[in-house]
This record gives structure tokens, C-alpha cells and sequence, in this order.
């Protein structure tokens, strides 16, 4: 039997497969689709790799040299079976899965756990990004923080200090594994490069923003905790405040150092609402180099976001009003840009919706999963900042519940539903 698969539309970026169709199937047939189906909807190939690192990209290459056996191209079934269930609703492989898933858990334990000599850092680091991938695809609210345990664990084993795959702490990057293009193996014994957005510009004089990221987290953490007691000193308080905003002008510097490439493109000017669109459509929308870029973009905004909401909240405690608007208003400028980011990252036919005005209902078809597993991280974050504007954290929650019901991936319905 063929394997072809039809795509809702010419784009070919999801895949028809509807469980009629795999009903007369055996595993194998099952798996190969399951297993194509996952490499559309989660690798990207860069646009230019000179610009762009692009995301999962060699992982096939990486399965097609692994014996047939290894736990790496279980994972890669798990994760591929998972995907499919998830997004087409397709109960029977979400079991198959969560099996294979509990029965290679206890073998890649106790592969993690032995001394062997013959281990393959690359394939024992790709397998837990896998798994880590799996968590985050089928959590749901009564195992929400699933992923979070997978990730510290695989974290301390492999003797790092960011979890690779860790969406517990809105201060740190979505690390999932972006250095899978098959370039340097090398590269995989140093997990810290392997985040999502490995910031090309890493030996320019400008830090790289993973780097910059690294270095604001403390701060954020000791801002909080000073933040949260009610008896605060005004002292404290500008201590902190003169350290996020030193912070936030070093990195600032990150746009300055990007190229015409990388810049967002307008499809459109601003419009205003309209019941023909989603809860959660902006009124821009802008395109990018590719999803890698678009999620560096976010990476930044989201930073920046967390930097300026701890510096209103310390003017506000200090009585200090004359900068607050200002802050307030870079904020909301930020958090709109990430709005106009969203259609690229999650519709299929952007291209076409773009050319649509208010007399048409608009059919939005979800386009590669990858693109809202990037961007729900920075949704997540702005939705739960007080320095944000209530309608559009609003929108963002609306279109972090469109991405766990349509890409099939459970941790964004969660976070649509949490607060922090």
C-alpha cells in the first residue's frame, strides 16, 4: 500500500490522516506515516543557513545512520505517533504511544545510568529532547507539569545547568534542541548550544541573546522575591530597578545588530476588528525570514517585556511616574508585535489571508505544529504580565487554546488555562 498522503491544502505543510485510513494499516505502515507526518510539521530547514539555523533540522539524518534498534528512533515513533493522535484525534495512537513512551523510559534510564564506554552523546541527548517533546505535546491539565520533571532530570543526568527541554521558569529560553542540523556532532556535548534560538551573532561584540538571556534570569528571580514583600525597601528597590534597566539598554543593542534579512515584512497595515477573524487575529501581521527567525524575534520581546514590567512595578512602588508611561507604552508596542507575529507562525495560508478583508469569514488552516510550539512560550509569558494590555493578554490566551485544540499540542491548551 502507498504512504502518499494528501495535504488539507497545496501548501503540504500538515498532513490528511484521518484514523478510517489507518484502520486497514499494520504498526509499521502506521509508524512510516506517523513518522512523515512529524518531520513536516516539526523540522525546519533554514531559509539561508548562513542566517538561520532553522529547527530539528538533520534529525532524519540522524535516525537514517541510527540501528534499527536504538532509542533514539523509538523516541522518534513516540513522539511521530503522539503528534498524529494528538492532532487528528486519534485516541488509538495516543495509546500505542503513552506504551512505547513508559517502556523506553525504563530502558533509557537505565542506558543514561550505565558506565558503558560506547555511549552516543548525540543520540542519548536527541532521545531526551524527544521525550521532552512528547510531554509537552500531550500534557493536559491534570499532567501539566509532566515536562517539567522530564526536563530537570534529564538535566541532572546529562550534568547541565539549563534544562534542555524546561518550560517551568518564563525566564528562560524554550531550549528544545534547535542544534540538530548535522553540522558540528561535536556541538552536542555542550547542551547549552543547543537552545532554539542559538543566536548566530554569538561572535559579534554584542552578546548573543542566549547569553544576555543567562545573565537577566538571576536578576528577575531577586527582583521578584523583593518585589513580593510588601515591606520592601525604597533602597532595594532601586537597586533593582538600576540593574534591570543597565540590563535592558545592553540588551536593546540585540535589534541593532541584526540584519535587513532578519527584519519583520508587513503583509498589511493595521486594521481594526472584525467578527470575521478569530478572537485572537491582529490587526498587522508580519512575516518573517522563517519560523527560526520569527522565534528569536519573540525570544527578545518576551525579555524585554519581563524587563520592563519589573521596572513599572518598581517606579509604581517608588512613586516615581515620570518614566512609567514611556515603559508602559515600549511594553504594549512589544506585546503588539507579537500579536502580528502570530498568523505566520500558526496559519497555514498566510499569504492568502493577508489579501482579506472585513467582508469575508476567514477560515484559518493551522499550519506546521512547530510554529506554535515556538511561539506559545512567549504568549504564555506576555498573557501573565501585568504590564501587558488585559485585552491583548485576553487574545493571546484565546490563541494559545486555537493552538492546543488545532496543532495538537496539549501544554498550550495548559497555558492557556494557568496563570503565574
Amino acid at each position: 500500500m502507498s504512504l502518499q498522503l494528501r495535504p488539507r491544502i497545496a501548501t503540504q505543510s500538515t498532513f490528511w490522516a484521518p484514523e478510517s485510513l489507518l484502520n486497514g494499516w499494520q504498526d509499521v505502515q502506521i509508524e512510516q506515516c506517523a513518522l512523515t507526518a512529524f518531520f513536516r510539521n516539526y523540522t525546519v530547514s533554514p531559509a539561508d543557513h548562513s542566517l538561520s539555523g532553522g529547527y530539528l533540522d538533520g534529525l532524519q539524518f540522524l535516525l537514517n545512520e541510527a540501528k534499527p534498534q536504538s532509542e533514539m528512533l523509538q523516541a522518534s515513533t513516540v513522539i511521530a505517533l503522539a503528534s498524529l493522535g494528538n492532532r487528528r484525534n486519534i485516541y488509538p495512537l495516543l495509546v500505542r504511544a503513552r506504551l512505547l513512551y513508559l517502556n523506553l523510559l525504563r530502558s533509557f534510564n537505565a542506558t543514561l545510568s550505565s558506565d558503558s564506554a560506547s555511549k552516543n552523546v548525540v543520540q542519548q541527548f536527541t532521545t531526551a529532547i524527544l521525550l521532552g517533546l512528547y510531554e509537552i505535546i500531550t500534557a493536559d491539565v491534570a499532567n501539566s507539569k509532566n515536562h517539567i520533571a522530564h526536563a530537570r532530570g534529564i538535566a541532572a543526568i546529562l550534568n547541565t545547568t539549563t534544562s534542555p527541554v524546561d518550560l517551568a521558569n518564563s525566564g528562560k529560553l524554550f531550549h528544545i534542541a534547535n542544534a540538530l542540523w548535522y553540522h558540528d556532532p561535536l556541538n552536542f556535548q555542550r547542551p547549552k548550544s543547543l537552545a532554539v534560538v542559538c543566536d548566530r551573532f554569538s561572535i559579534n561584540t554584542c552578546p548573543a541573546v542566549n547569553t544576555i538571556v543567562s545573565d537577566i534570569h538571576p536578576v528577575l528571580q531577586d527582583a521578584e522575591v523583593i518585589l513580593a514583600s510588601p515591606s520592601a525597601l525604597s533602597d532595594d528597590l532601586r537597586t533593582v530597578l538600576q540593574k534591570v534597566i543597565i540590563l535592558d539598554k545592553e540588551f536593546s543593542k540585540w535589534v541593532l545588530r541584526q540584519p535587513d534579512a532578519w527584519q519583520p515584512r508587513s503583509l498589511r497595515s493595521e486594521i481594526g476588528p472584525s467578527l470575521s477573524y478569530p478572537s485572537w487575529w491582529p490587526g498587522r501581521l508580519d512575516v518573517y525570514l522563517d519560523l527560526y527567525v520569527a522565534a528569536a524575534w519573540n525570544v527578545f520581546r518576551k525579555t524585554r517585556l519581563m524587563l520592563l514590567d519589573i521596572m513599572v512595578r518598581c517606579l509604581s512602588r517608588l512613586q516615581e511616574k515620570d518614566t512609567y508611561g514611556q515603559k508602559q507604552a515600549e511594553a504594549t508596542a512589544l506585546a503588539y508585535q507579537i500579536m502580528a507575529s502570530i498568523p505566520f507562525h500558526v496559519a497555514d495560508n498566510v499569504e492568502t489571508l493577508s489579501e482579506l478583508g472585513h467582508s469575508t469569514t476567514v477560515t484559518v488552516n493551522p499550519g506546521r505544529a512547530v510554529g506554535g510550539l515556538l511561539l506559545m512560550h512567549p504568549l504564555y509569558v506576555a498573557a501573565n504580565l501585568s504590564i501587558v494590555p488585559r485585552h491583548l493578554q485576553d487574545q493571546m490566551r484565546d490563541c494559545l487554546a486555537w493552538i492546543g485544540e488545532n496543532m495538537g499540542i496539549g501544554q498550550a491548551a495548559v497555558f492557556s488555562k494557568v496563570s503565574t
